[in-house]
């Protein structure tokens, strides 16, 4: 699956003339996700089952999509470190919060 995606996916993706809806790329992915599952159900591999996980970047835009067992995770660039709060300091923040409603 992995090296057959981009295969499926990129000539869909450059097929379209102007900017993708969000669910517009939604659907291509679906529809690369389906084309790959239906090759892996011609394979001899069709019992060994697969994960999948796609982030794909379109200019400001991030998607992430996740099919079988497996999980996408977003880090952000290193920041100092802050000192976690301490447990005073989670109550009172708390209890602030509560005071408003």
């Amino acid at each position: 699956c992995a090296k057959r995606f981009h295969t499926y996916f990129l000539p869909q993706l450059s097929s379209r003339q102007c900017d993708l809806e969000d669910h517009e790329l939604l659907a291509i992915i679906g529809e690369t996700c389906a084309a790959l599952d239906e090759a892996l159900l011609e394979s001899g591999g069709r019992y060994s089952g697969c994960g999948l996980a796609v982030v794909v970047v379109l200019g400001k835009r991030l998607v992430a999509c996740t099919l079988g067992h497996c999980r996408v995770l977003l880090c952000t660039p290193s920041r100092p470190a802050r000192e976690p709060p301490t447990a005073a300091a989670a109550a009172a923040a708390a209890a602030g919060t509560e005071q408003q409603r």
